[in-house]
């Protein structure tokens, strides 16, 4: 990446991080709900096991939701990454952030809505919300569970695509999907590390 790009990046990093606690008023959820559909956001929330997390996510992805309908503008995009997938929508979608993930990703495009999850365990992810990727990146995967999951959830992880998983080396990924020239043929690719913008701090 140009030096410039990733020094922009590290700036907007410094100056958006917000931290979000159980305590929120209504008011306070819908400034952070449109300040992510404004703008670059990230939102830092409590660890799963302090148990909040679920209602502190459902209620921010209903609020950004409802933003994004009510502003609709065309050629406005956003997106939406959520980390520890896993988390926050188990099999069976029994938490409200599972089913609140559902509904952004069937009915978030057309509301200009976007969607990335991440997690270190696919197996973990509902099938249901799994079946909503467009594109699938994958690093080494070596557990069963977590093969299966990709193998019973996504459309774009072909048999050549879950064959790879278990043999690809540090740094390495498989791409499927319609980020791809032909969405049924994956790409092994490599992810470069950035470098460090001060690398002698």
């Amino acid at each position: 990446y140009h030096e410039q790009t990733i020094a922009s990046v590290a700036r907007g990093l410094g100056v958006v991080v917000r931290s979000v606690s159980p305590q929120l008023d209504r008011l306070l959820y819908r400034v952070l709900a449109e300040r992510v559909i404004d703008g670059f956001t990230i939102v830092h929330l409590a660890p799963p096991s302090r148990g909040d997390t679920d209602y502190i996510v459902t209620r921010l992805l209903n609020e950004v939701f409802e933003a994004s309908v009510e502003r609709y503008s065309w050629g406005r995009r956003s997106l939406i990454v959520v980390e520890e997938a896993h988390n926050l929508a188990p099999p069976g979608l029994e938490k409200a952030s599972g089913r609140a993930l559902l509904r952004l990703a069937r009915e978030g495009r057309k509301w200009g809505l976007g969607l990335i999850l991440v997690s270190q365990r696919p197996g973990f992810v509902d099938p249901s919300v799994m079946s909503q990727t467009a594109t699938l990146v994958a690093l080494r995967v070596t557990n069963p569970d977590d093969i299966a999951g990709l193998r019973r959830g996504a459309e774009s992880a072909s048999q050549e695509f879950i064959e790879r998983l278990p043999d690809l080396e540090q740094g390495q990924a498989v791409v499927a999907g319609i980020a791809v020239p032909e969405r049924r043929v994956p790409l092994v690719v490599k992810v470069e590390k950035l470098k460090p913008l001060n690398p002698a701090a």
